[in-house]
């Protein structure tokens, strides 16, 4: 019982253990799958990351781009603001676009590091992986190992309240012995035969004297039947020797009447020779009864020659097997004597074997630690492998998603490029021009008396060669002669200006399909002379029909009583400013 107490304590102990190693394993393959989803989730990110950084130097190609283009231009208007590109204008851009570049180097090389930041913490995660993975698999059969002690600890306690409910019994009957409780019945009768031996004077001395001579009665047995069956013998001996002589009686009977042939008399004589050779003598007979005594055994040495007769073709079998194995150990013994002598000539060179004992040892050892070395580095490139598989297909996932960007990025270009000032609103440019030069035409023709006319050009030629995309205002004078739009004065300028609004804002409310209501005309009449004036209110006039209402913002008293209903503003310090609706 003890025993079984110390191997459940012991079983105990090891299944605590086992239970701890289970929740190691359990809390290593949770850590497990907390660190596969965080690498999934860093992989995603550095994949965004690529794309980003992709975004970034994209846009740092088309800054780059951009300015090669402005550097290559030989306009005199900016194509960013449409002012006059001056050299200063000319540096201010320059020096927008590179610092704009240098934002995006620095843009680019943070995205560089965050990346490189998170490949460093994937890498980590890996290894971290890696080396939780190994820690799981050391504990792999845990489960498995305690289930069998548990079962183990089962059957202990089985067995341990299977002795202990024996030895419940073992006390229960112990004590039912010394309180003297056990067999009733059994007991009583004990208790008469008691009664009994002290009434008959019972002698043990005597007692044990007939138990030694009944013990002794038996070997005594066995003596009288050993000398019984001698006796017999020695009947059945003497027996056969009356009936010898009786038959000795009758053959000399008849020996003595003729009546025996020779070969009968030879055979009688023979007889009579051995018994004369017999010489019977009872001492003789009396010899051979003790010697038949002495041989009262024959029968079972006689069966155990007849049994060696039997086996003595197993024996002679099983002699030939044996002198065959003597033989052969005979021609084994030989080799051996024959390499013994090998041996003894080999030892000669002991101590040049014993060097290149050494050597080979130092060699094995060092093939050992390069094969575990190589086993060490054959696991490491095992998981690198399958990071590595991972990885490929990780890349490969990449690569179809960049194909992918890729074809999208190059349909955004083109879109981008349709969309662009050198695409789709430059055909539409070209396609309007000529409605717009046209409208502009009949309103300047109208402001200006026919002095003035203006062209719209979108090709220029370029210094280098060939021409370039632009669009130039070009305006010819009285005498037809066309000057740059710089040089023209205020007046001049501001009624080819408003020429060139009225006839846009015309175009895009037909091409719109909505008809513009309102046109709105916001300062700009202090540059006219009065006949300027009078010639801007005409033409005014002469577009009315075009619009619902005509709004004239001016200060100019000469302009204001041009129109016969105004909204005059008044701004007092006081009260603020206020309107009166004039001629309504």
């Amino acid at each position: 019982e003890e025993e079984a107490l110390e191997q459940v304590e012991e079983l105990d102990e090891r299944i605590e253990s086992l239970q701890a190693r289970k929740e190691t394993r359990a809390a290593l393959a949770d850590r497990l799958e907390k660190v596969e989803q965080k690498g999934k989730t860093l992989s995603q990110a550095v994949q965004e990351q690529v794309g980003e950084l992709e975004a970034w130097r994209d846009e740092r190609e088309r800054e780059v781009e951009e300015l090669e283009r402005f550097r290559e231009l030989d306009g005199e208007v900016c194509p960013t603001c449409g002012t006059e590109l001056t050299d200063a204008h000319r540096q201010e851009v320059e020096a927008t676009l590179r610092a704009h570049i240098e934002d995006l180097d620095a843009a680019l090389q943070d995205a560089r590091d965050r990346l490189q930041e998170k490949k460093d913490a994937r890498a980590e995660l890996r290894q971290t992986y890696q080396r939780l993975r190994e820690q799981r698999d050391d504990l792999e059969g845990v489960e498995e190992a305690l289930a069998r002690a548990q079962e183990q600890r089962r059957a202990l306690e089985d067995t341990a309240e299977s002795l202990a409910a024996h030895k419940e019994r073992a006390e229960e009957l112990t004590s039912r012995l010394e309180s003297g409780t056990f067999a009733p019945s059994a007991r009583r009768q004990w208790q008469a035969c008691k009664q009994q031996l002290a009434a008959l004077a019972f002698d043990p001395d005597a007692f044990e004297a007939l138990q030694n001579r009944a013990s002794q009665l038996d070997r005594y047995t066995d003596r009288l039947q050993d000398i019984e069956k001698a006796a017999a013998r020695r009947d059945e001996v003497a027996r056969k020797i009356e009936e010898h002589n009786d038959e000795i009686e009758k053959l000399r009977s008849a020996l003595e009447d003729g009546t025996v042939a020779e070969e009968v008399q030879e055979e009688i004589e023979s007889v009579r020779d051995r018994l004369d050779e017999l010489a019977f003598d009872p001492d003789r007979l009396q010899e051979v009864r003790e010697r038949l005594q002495e041989l009262s055994d024959a029968p079972d040495r006689h069966n155990a020659l007849q049994n060696a007769k039997q086996n003595r073709k197993d024996w002679r079998e099983q002699r030939a097997r044996i002198q065959d194995r003597l033989a052969d150990a005979r021609e084994e013994k030989a080799e051996l004597e024959d390499k013994h002598a090998e041996l003894e000539s080999d030892l000669e060179g002991k101590a040049e074997l014993i060097e290149e004992q050494e050597v080979v040892s130092e060699r094995v050892q060092a093939e050992e630690k390069t094969l575990s070395d190589l086993q060490q580095r054959l696991g490491k490139l095992d998981a690198r492998l399958e990071q590595a598989e991972a990885d490929r297909e990780a890349l490969d996932e990449a690569k179809e998603k960049r194909e992918e960007a890729a074809a999208a990025r190059q349909r955004y270009k083109h879109l981008r490029a349709a969309f662009g000032k050198h695409g789709i609103p430059s055909l539409i440019i070209e396609e309007t021009l000529p409605d717009i030069e046209e409208r502009a035409n009949r309103i300047l023709d109208r402001l200006t008396d026919g002095r003035m006319h203006v062209r719209l050009e979108t090709l220029k030629e370029k210094k280098s060669g060939g021409t370039k995309e632009t669009l130039e205002i070009i305006i010819t004078d009285e005498h037809g002669v066309p000057r740059p739009y710089e040089t023209y004065s205020g007046g001049e300028s501001f009624r080819v200006n408003f020429a060139l609004r009225v006839a846009l804002a015309q175009l895009l409310a037909e091409r719109s399909g909505v008809r513009v209501r309102t046109l709105v005309i916001d300062e700009g009449f202090g540059t006219q002379d009065e006949t300027g004036i009078e010639r801007l209110v005409e033409a005014i006039q002469a577009i009315r029909e075009d619009f619902a209402r005509i709004l004239v913002i001016t200060h100019l008293e000469r302009l204001k009583r041009a129109f016969p209903v105004r909204i005059e503003v008044e701004k007092d310090p006081s009260v603020g400013s206020t309107f009166e609706l004039v001629g309504a």
